[in-house]
């Protein structure tokens, strides 16, 4: 079982890095703290849930309420949501170290492109509101941008990107992330499974672009929880990336799809 020593090291090494310190992880790394390593039982300690090999494993609420109380966090929330009316997103990657990089636009647009590195532990990034982008095709008609304020399908191959380093940095998958904050909510995405996954199935960035915006704009383009819910299990189809919802009151809620295909909220 995930022993009370093992859980508070790893509350030590998160409040350490999201104040911006540096932690040896590789050096203090044991099997105590490997999620996957806890074997499946009945019923789960204190601070677990199990996830959906039915496997006891470390619960992500309590890593996200520390996070979001953290104050380096809280800044960056404020940041990030204060530019939601710009034309060009902004967005950091923390790495291991506990350094905030911050990121570039992406050629020719409107979104960051997100640089995941060897040693990267999680990205926080915002959505934009509807803007006129002026006549980009040169038809005489300004034309509007109207950004999908949910992760994207993006946002999603970056998380997955994250997770398939963990075998080498040494950092425990319950402290990864993938954060976007927009006007109309913030969603975090966390991970409960095992890391040791195919991705031969996965597309291109740009294969997925098209489809993601299919599940918004026609198939649930009325309900964007649902529309990525029903993406991620359709077209990524890897167990144990998780949504959760982080209310403007510090409420969390986790987002799943029900047997009826409805979106399903449990709270932290």
């Amino acid at each position: 079982n995930f022993s009370k020593e093992a859980e508070k090291l790893v509350i030590e090494i998160i409040e350490t890095l999201t104040n911006g310190g540096d932690v040896d992880l590789d050096n203090i790394i044991c099997e105590e703290c490997s999620d996957t390593e806890i074997e499946e039982q009945e019923t789960c300690s204190p601070g677990q849930i199990k996830n959906h090999e039915g496997k006891c494993v470390v619960d992500p609420c309590k890593f996200i309420k520390l996070q979001i109380q953290n104050p380096n966090y809280i800044e960056q929330a404020r940041e990030l949501k204060s530019k939601v009316g710009l034309k060009q997103e902004t967005g950091y990657v923390q790495q291991k170290d506990g350094t905030q990089t911050r990121q570039i636009i992406g050629e020719g647009g409107h979104s960051i492109d997100l640089r995941i590195g060897r040693a990267s532990v999680g990205y926080i990034h915002n959505h934009l509101n509807d803007f006129n982008a002026g006549d980009v095709n040169n038809d005489g008609i300004d034309d509007i941008i109207k950004p999908i304020r949910m992760l994207s399908s993006t946002d999603i191959i970056a998380f997955i990107s994250i997770i398939k380093r963990l075998k080498f940095n040494g950092i425990p998958q319950h402290l990864i992330y993938g954060t976007m904050i927009s006007s109309t909510g913030t969603y975090t995405l966390r991970f409960t499974g095992n890391p040791n996954f195919s991705t031969a199935n996965l597309k291109s960035r740009q294969e997925y672009r098209d489809i993601y915006k299919r599940y918004f704009e026609r198939d649930y383009r009325n309900n964007k929880e649902k529309a990525f819910l029903h993406f991620l299990k359709n077209e990524i189809n890897i167990p144990g990336i998780d949504l959760y919802r982080i209310r403007d009151n510090g409420d969390i809620e986790k987002k799943t799809l029900d047997d009826n295909g409805n979106v399903k909220t449990d709270d932290c």
